[in-house]
């Protein structure tokens, strides 16, 4: 197994995807982690996060206008991955 960062200089504020209020956002993989291994949390400053209810592969947009930074983590059979990702629900 090998792993490599693909972008050393991202941040997930750089380019948040616009989305509706309450808009489902699919969290989709090329290969389906582990059951139950899929997480996802929201960032609300340093040290400070909120999970949030994943169903069906899916969570729900923010209804409040504003960014939101999210980190994700899942397991695979082979091994394990974290990523940030934003939305600005406009």
């Amino acid at each position: 197994m090998s792993t490599k960062c693909v972008n050393p200089n991202y941040h997930p504020l750089d380019s948040p995807t616009s989305v509706s209020p309450g808009e489902e956002i699919n969290i989709d993989f090329w290969k389906k982690p582990i059951e139950e291994s899929l997480t996802v949390e929201q960032l609300l400053g340093e040290n400070n996060v909120v999970p949030i209810p994943i169903k069906d592969h899916m969570i729900e947009a923010p209804k409040e206008k504003g960014v939101y930074v999210y980190w994700m983590t899942a397991t695979w059979n082979k091994g394990d991955g974290n990523y940030a990702f934003s939305v600005i629900v406009e």
